[in-house]
């Protein structure tokens, strides 16, 4: 879609959905940082989560991500909530 030059009307025209930072191709989550994303999979790198192997790779899910300090930032992307929070603050300053 392409949007009009005029800045009034372009404040008004919809604006396309952010790309992901960084999605998860097996939970489709977005990460605000490698780091969230690197925490939010858990598990032995050699083999797949299964019923048989619970040590296997696999996501976590929302209540766990959250008991490991990770909230949803207000683009709707899982951030490490102290990192995120001492970025505020250091950006606030």
């Amino acid at each position: 879609m392409v949007y009009p030059r005029s800045s009034r009307i372009r404040a008004i025209a919809p604006q396309p959905p952010r790309p992901p930072a960084e999605l998860c191709a097996s939970c489709l989550e977005d990460f605000s940082s490698v780091r969230a994303f690197d925490r939010h999979r858990v598990g032995c790198h050699d083999v797949l989560w299964s019923i048989e192997r619970k040590d296997g790779r696999r996501c976590l899910d929302a209540d766990e991500m959250r008991a490991a300090g990770m909230a949803l930032g207000a683009r709707g992307r899982w951030e490490i909530a102290a990192e995120a929070e001492r970025a505020r603050e250091r950006f606030a300053a």
